[in-house]
């Protein structure tokens, strides 16, 4: 269960904030629906997943994050 934060607490950054030892945030680059269906081109982190999409913005978006545990 995520911590809830207090008044004036520092925010972190998303990474850290739900940690599970062992565990970290992850992002998919997903290619855009044809037929109705998107496919999972790669799990990654937020800084590869937004150089693939910007890359190629016509075919992929990315979606997360998720906890990878």
């Amino acid at each position: 269960m995520p911590s809830i934060m207090k008044y004036g607490e520092e925010r972190k950054p998303m990474e850290n904030t739900n940690s599970v030892k062992g565990s970290h945030m992850a992002w998919a680059v997903l290619s855009k629906a044809v037929n109705g269906r998107s496919e999972v081109i790669k799990v990654t982190n937020h800084e590869d997943a937004d150089q693939a999409v910007k890359q190629n913005p016509e075919v992929f978006y990315k979606a997360g994050p998720f906890l990878i545990a």
